[in-house]
């Protein structure tokens, strides 16, 4: 009788203790530094074309003379971290380009502080129509979470695939590059 009761006492206490450690976890994970303005009014390379942010979106027709708009904004907030290792908080932005097609396509860029203004580094390409879950600065490297499809499937079909892109910047040359 003795075995059961240690037992289920045991199996409740590990319960917790792993309650515990997501709530804790979560409440990190939620603590983060909000982004000067700047960062949201940059300008960026996507595909070859300058693009300049204001208050995170850009919009200009898609054609000359065409009422369709090529529309870039970042997506959801930008989250901090120093990814250059120089003591001051770099920017991952998220953003997303519909040029007025069926396509949205969505890119990795990093703010990097240059003594109290940003400059943007090179964009990386991160899918078509992907769902994007979130951006996460972890062990000096920003890490953007998204779904897509499997190899293979057509566009209308839904992401269903987790992917993590790991992403580090070269300071001296202000470039980044994806790290699967």
């Amino acid at each position: 009788m003795k075995r059961p009761v240690l037992t289920g006492l045991l199996l409740a206490s590990a319960a917790a203790l792993i309650l515990l450690f997501v709530v804790m976890r979560s409440a990190i994970q939620q603590t983060s530094v909000a982004a000067p303005a700047e960062v949201k009014n940059i300008t960026v390379t996507l595909d070859g074309d300058m693009v300049t942010l204001r208050d995170g979106v850009a919009e200009e027709p898609a054609a000359p003379g065409s009422a369709t708009q090529n529309t870039v904004r970042i997506v959801g907030e930008p989250v901090m971290g120093d990814a250059t290792g120089d003591g001051r908080a770099d920017a991952a932005l998220l953003l997303e380009n519909d040029p007025g097609g069926s396509g949205t396509f969505y890119y990795a860029v990093l703010a990097v502080d240059d003594d109290g203004s940003y400059r943007a580094t090179n964009a990386v390409s991160l899918g078509d129509r992907i769902a994007p879950r979130g951006v996460e600065f972890i062990d000096g490297r920003f890490v953007y979470r998204y779904l897509e499809r499997k190899p293979g499937e057509p566009l209308a079909v839904a992401p269903s695939v987790e992917k993590r892109t790991e992403i580090s910047v070269d300071a001296a040359s202000n470039r980044i590059s994806a790290n699967p």
